[in-house]
């Protein structure tokens, strides 16, 4: 309440538009003067000098002196006076709604400023607290890293997620200072009385039909239309009466003291009856009441589109906030249990039993969520007071009354006093609540001015730097473990005017920097880096380029990203025995659609169909049907003898012809293809029937084998490091591992197993057996060894294979072709495994297809 009174007091705005509403009482005022008399005096004194011509050598002078008083008053003028104060009202009703308008406008924007400062606040506390966790992470994995525990991708995958938090916050703090300085400017110097500090709002509406039924007879534009309306048409009646005579009745006492000839004082008292009528004035009257009928019907027009956008602005924020309401309900919950998932993450991580990454993207999950959440509320309130202004009740929910006499001057008085007892009538321990609740709220408020103040120096010297020269020079200090130590330091220091952190990657490690002031040559900033050495001797100080420095605030703005040290490489050769089973190759055959030939076969033969066209080969006729699946239920084909043998497609029956002429637009490319025809049924019935043959036996084809693979033992080498690989391998060889090309291993032949399967369905089930079996002693020998067992399952879990196995049956059937004597053989299927190595070592990772990397 504090913040609407403080904006609507110190509104230049909202005096204006009540010095409007004076303006319009001013001229009811007079016009209402119409209906009084007119009460005037009038006073004459001359001098006359009077001859018979111009030859006269003497002249008669004379005085003259009256006086006389007059009363005038208006009998009639066709309604002129009482449509022109009827107006008049109407129109100082608009007077007082627009300056409503005006009120509401004021304090919709003392709330929006109000509520943005709430909600960057608390969108700064969350962010603020993310940092925390995140830099708590840190200093952890630091500690593990410096005990050898965690790897430097650990440290600087950490580092770069501290950093685009860092640089989150930053974005957020200037958001909160951006809203404190238009609060400041909508309410006024004395904003920081007012600073907000509310947390929760419950919200609730009534249903559609109401709220827009409100609108329609609370909402002000609404009624200012309706009485703009009413005003023109006292306006029009007004300026109908121009057709209708005047009569005016005046009485006047006339006292003339001297005059020419006059003996004596006289005293005339008169009076008067004026009739006027306008007979012609060339159609001015006319346009008059013509403008007065247009202006009435545009006025209608815009309260029918007022009424319409009314419905859709109420309708819209109705929804809004009914779906907000649930969907915070969920955002909620999400909320809480993201934190309670992450607590779990906590306790499982100081355990050791629960790896960096999954940490790190619970707090992430956990941050956005909660930034969600308060955007949800921001939302949700905006909307709400947005409504209320919308059906008529912004004001009444303030409790204001803007007709009050008094209302724009409380601003005068103190409106605070008498909102709490005075601490003389309470008691000690109420007096000590009282003070401390005072102190609270002091400390809350100017958390909240100071907290901007540095952060808003920081920001406008990183706009002042981006737009600077890029010749001039910059001083770069160094280096900070993180853009919070960064920060801190320039605020400790005092640098907040002409300094600004960010954060680089250089090595795998991520370090923060601060960038202090602008010179012109060197020798300026020289001497200011002597200073700060003098200050800051720990820290080392660059000259360098504004230029350079903002290329890497660039790179630090958009996200860092931190490249972990390329992976130690060793060379596994890895020897896969694979038997190959020969068996029948199966050929699924297209199958047309049998129900629509049948429908076509027991058709009336008065009925329709559709002939598309005729093909040679039927495969041509499978490939669109497959290509265009809608066509497939409805088509059908048949074969048939016209010099050559050919392949009819004809689609659906129809009982009319007009069915089937439509159907031919559902067709498609077809229709157009092929210029399709309605036919008779019975027609391409008799063409069926003359070309039915009898059942022939089709010549059994030649069966075609495939063949199947399994993999039946896996023998592994030590594991080699690359660089001793390397050197064991001719020198052409270790050109191509340096160059980062696939290296061709030579494969040794060994003993290969091929069992050749008759297409029998009997001997198909012999197949099964026979890999049944394999997996059974491949079981077995799992449970003798259990130490070979638990090394083979961890080799295959992390083996990536290179080459496919079907890449090395293909070789396998190139040396033994179907039909020729198949010899035994046995070659090596060679992957790649990858293992972690420390930065020193000097090669990156390298693809090898002939081996594995572990």
């Amino acid at each position: 309440m504090d913040v609407v009174l403080e904006t609507v007091s110190n509104s230049a705005l909202l005096k204006a538009s009540r010095e409007q509403v004076i303006q319009s009482e001013i001229k009811l005022k007079d016009a209402i003067a119409g209906y009084y008399p007119t009460f005037g005096f009038e006073s004459e004194t001359g001098r006359t000098q009077s001859g018979s011509n111009a030859n006269d050598k003497f002249f008669k002078y004379y005085n003259d002196r009256n006086y006389k008083f007059i009363l005038s008053q208006n009998i009639y003028s066709g309604g002129e006076t009482s449509n022109n104060v009827k107006s008049l009202e109407k129109e100082l009703n608009v007077a007082k709604n627009k300056y409503h308008l005006v009120l509401q406008e004021q304090i919709t924007k003392a709330i929006k400023a109000y509520f943005d400062v709430v909600f960057a606040y608390r969108t700064v506390l969350a962010s603020e607290n993310n940092m925390k966790n995140l830099n708590r992470i840190l200093e952890i994995v630091t500690i593990k890293y410096d005990n050898g525990a965690a790897t430097i991708g650990d440290l600087t995958a950490i580092k770069a997620n501290v950093s685009n938090a860092q640089t989150a916050l930053t974005k957020v703090r200037s958001k909160l200072v951006e809203s404190v300085r238009y609060y400041e400017y909508i309410v006024g110097n004395n904003y920081v009385e007012t600073l907000p500090y509310e947390k929760n709002f419950n919200i609730n509406v009534s249903t559609f039909d109401l709220l827009y039924e409100r609108g329609l007879k609370r909402n002000r534009t609404i009624l200012n239309y309706y009485e703009s309306i009413e005003s023109e048409k006292f306006n029009l009646k007004s300026k109908e009466s121009s057709f209708s005579p005047k009569l005016d009745f005046e009485v006047s006492l006339d006292n003339i003291m001297d005059a020419e000839d006059a003996e004596s004082r006289e005293q005339n008292f008169n009076g008067l009856l004026k009739l006027t009528f306008n007979l012609y004035n060339g159609g001015r009257d006319k346009n008059k009441i013509l403008s007065s009928f247009s202006t009435i019907r545009e006025l209608n027009f815009q309260l029918d589109e007022e009424k319409k956008k009314l419905k859709w602005n109420i309708s819209k924020l109705f929804t809004s906030i009914k779906s907000t309401n649930e969907s915070l309900k969920s955002n909620i919950s999400e909320v809480i249990s993201l934190r309670k998932m992450v607590e779990a993450y906590w306790d499982e991580f100081n355990l050791g039993q629960q790896d960096l990454q999954s940490l790190l993207q619970g707090h992430k999950q956990l941050n956005a969520a909660e930034i969600e959440l308060i955007k949800y509320e921001s939302g949700n309130i905006t909307d709400f007071f947005t409504l209320l202004g919308y059906t008529g009740d912004l004001l009444v929910f303030f409790d204001m009354d803007p007709e009050h006499p008094k209302f724009i001057d409380f601003s005068k008085s103190n409106y605070t006093q008498n909102i709490y007892i005075d601490d003389k009538f309470l008691t000690e321990k109420e007096r000590l609540e009282r003070e401390d609740e005072r102190r609270k709220d002091e400390e809350l408020r100017n958390s909240l001015a100071g907290k901007a103040l540095k952060d808003e120096n920081i920001n406008n010297f990183i706009k002042t730097f981006l737009s600077a020269d890029d010749n001039f020079y910059t001083i770069e200090m160094a280096t900070f473990n993180n853009q919070e130590d960064a920060t801190a330091f320039i605020k400790s220091n005092n640098l907040d005017k002409n300094s600004f952190a960010y954060s680089t990657v250089n090595n795998f490690v991520l370090n923060s920097k601060i960038v202090h002031g602008i010179y012109e040559n060197p020798d300026i900033a020289k001497i200011e880096m002597n200073k700060l050495a003098k200050a800051n001797n720990k820290k080392s100080l660059t000259l360098v380029k504004v230029k350079d420095a903002k290329q890497a605030y660039n790179d630090y703005i958009v996200g860092l990203t931190v490249k972990a040290p390329p992976a130690e490489i060793k060379i596994v050769e890895k020897i896969n025995t694979i038997e190959k089973i020969k068996q029948e190759k199966k050929i699924e055959e297209f199958q047309f659609n049998e129900e629509s030939k049948l429908e076509f076969i027991n058709a009336n033969p008065e009925s329709f169909t559709i002939n598309i066209t005729s093909f040679n080969d039927k495969k041509e006729l499978e490939k669109i049907l497959i290509e265009k699946p809608s066509l497939y239920e409805k088509s059908y084909k048949f074969d048939y003898f016209n010099g050559t043998q050919l392949i009819r497609w004809n689609y659906g029956v129809y009982k009319t012809y007009d069915e089937a002429q439509r159907d031919i637009q559902l067709l498609g490319d077809s229709g157009v293809l092929y210029y399709p025809t309605v036919q008779k049924v019975s027609k391409e019935q008799g063409l069926y029937n003359s070309n039915i043959l009898p059942d022939k036996k089709e010549p059994e084809k030649k069966p075609e084998f495939e063949y199947i693979e399994e993999s039946s033992k896996t023998e592994y080498k030590k594991a080699v490091p690359l660089k001793d690989y390397v050197q064991e391998k001719p020198v052409e060889i270790q050109k191509q591992v340096i160059a980062e090309k696939p290296i061709e291993v030579e494969k040794p032949v060994m003993a290969e197993k091929t069992v050749e399967i008759e297409k029998s369905v009997v001997k198909e089930k012999s197949i099964e057996d026979f890999i049944k079996k394999l997996d059974e002693e491949k079981a077995q020998e799992k449970l003798a060894n259990p130490i070979e067992r638990l090394v083979e399952d961890k080799i295959e879990e992390k083996t990536i294979p290179i080459k496919k196995l079907e890449t090395k049956v293909n070789e396998a059937k190139e040396v033994n072709p179907i039909g020729e004597e198949e010899m035994p053989n046995k070659f090596i299927d060679d992957e790649v495994r990858i293992i972690p190595r420390k930065p020193e070592f000097g090669l990156d990772d390298v693809k090898v297809p002939t081996s594995e990397v572990q």
